[in-house]
């Protein structure tokens, strides 16, 4: 499976097609105090020689804490 296919993938199932390649993931979060709702999903995945870089995101995010 090509890096790319696993764009938009729940994270749990492109973490299984993954297998042991060496990977960095960063969740996407908004500038504010918000909690992650929904699935958490593949957004970008860099191939860069390196371990690949897979930037993931929640589908939507709800502010939480002080307004």
């Amino acid at each position: 499976m090509d890096a790319a296919d696993l764009v938009l993938l729940p994270w749990d199932v492109a973490r299984r097609a993954l297998g042991d390649r060496d990977h960095v993931m960063h969740v996407l979060a908004p500038p504010y105090a918000a909690e992650g709702d929904g699935v958490l999903r593949v957004l970008r995945i860099r191939e860069s020689g390196g371990p690949l870089d897979v930037t993931c995101g929640y589908e939507r995010y709800r502010r939480s804490g002080p307004a």
